[in-house]
């Protein structure tokens, strides 16, 4: 008897010790996954700027502008412009005068124009033609070229601008010259048209308008909108003007200069309401057709041309579209 009650012990003696639970792995595992560093791919844009460069021009009030940077313009030769913004000078002062700035001059967020941030700026003595030209040439302009190429710029075109085409004849035209107008763009526009301006503008108002034609598109990403192109046709975006948020042209041949296209594409800053314009309509004034598109925040477009290119008008204004 009492050697069965010793065996009863020592087994649940042994049953206990054998039951008892192993360490868990889990809580470890955890707390060694958080202490671990987490690495970062982030990296931030550098933005490439080059001091010590000077302009030479006029100074004017930025207006209505796309840009999110700069208070003020300065207008250059060929109808060129940089922004200007800058904590050391009151640019107010200087509106509507000939001046060299000096300052570091850098690539806008949108890459698509340039910006100085002016450290100084000096008066310049002009004549009357000089300022009636709007800007001289200056030493200082060989100097900002070799800064624009440093940024990855053309001084003859500031801005190398993302273009959308399907066929050949726009494609040497993708590189969009940032331009600023003169005080109207308009009035510039009914400048008197030379002969090789008329024969470019007979030649475009003897294609074929037909949907099967407008295969090419060009599209601006920064407003986000896209507008046919005759698949004959060439185009050249402007970019923002001091009248007008942008400005592109058509034209039967591959050009850079402003006003060289027979048709003209603006987007403005009033609403077709308060202009008392209906929304898709075209108007005849004279030689001059245009045809109206509202578009968001209050903007419309205005397609302008010759009333031989009527046909061209109507399609490029019903078939205007924003940007995917």
């Amino acid at each position: 008897m009492k050697n069965q009650l010793c065996i009863a012990v020592c087994t649940a003696v042994v049953l206990t010790s054998c039951t008892t639970p192993s360490p868990q792995n889990n809580a470890s595992s955890s707390s060694e996954s958080a202490s671990q560093p987490q690495s970062s791919s982030s990296s931030e844009k550098v933005i490439r700027e080059t001091k010590n460069v000077s302009y030479s021009g006029i100074v004017r009030p930025l207006g209505i502008s796309v840009y999110m940077e700069g208070t003020h313009r300065l207008s250059l030769e060929n109808d060129r412009f940089i922004l200007l913004e800058s904590d050391a000078v009151d640019l107010n002062g200087y509106v509507d005068e000939h001046v060299e700035v000096l300052g570091s001059i850098r690539p806008t967020v949108e890459s698509d124009a340039m910006i100085m941030r002016v450290e100084s700026i000096a008066l310049q003595e002009t004549s009357t033609s000089a300022q009636s030209a709007d800007t001289t040439p200056s030493a200082g302009n060989t100097q900002s070229s070799t800064a624009a190429s440093t940024l990855g710029f053309s001084f003859s075109s500031l801005s190398s601008r993302t273009e959308s085409a399907s066929s050949t004849p726009s494609s040497a035209t993708q590189v969009a010259s940032q331009t600023s107008s003169t005080d109207a763009t308009s009035g510039a526009q009914k400048k008197t048209p030379g002969p090789a301006f008329l024969a470019r503008q007979e030649k475009m108002a003897s294609e074929s308008f037909t949907a099967e034609n407008w295969t090419q598109e060009y599209c601006s990403e920064h407003i986000g909108f896209c507008i046919p192109v005759h698949r004959n046709w060439w185009f050249t975006s402007f970019g923002a003007t001091s009248t007008h948020y942008w400005h592109v042209e058509l034209n039967s041949e591959a050009f850079e200069d402003l006003y060289e296209g027979p048709v003209v594409i603006d987007l403005n800053g009033e609403s077709l309401n308060a202009l008392s314009i209906a929304n898709g309509s075209i108007h005849t004034d004279g030689q001059t057709v245009t045809g109206y598109r509202s578009w968001t925040n209050g903007r419309h477009f205005a397609i302008h041309a010759d009333v031989s290119l009527r046909n061209a008008v109507e399609y490029i204004t019903n078939n205007l579209r924003e940007g995917d």
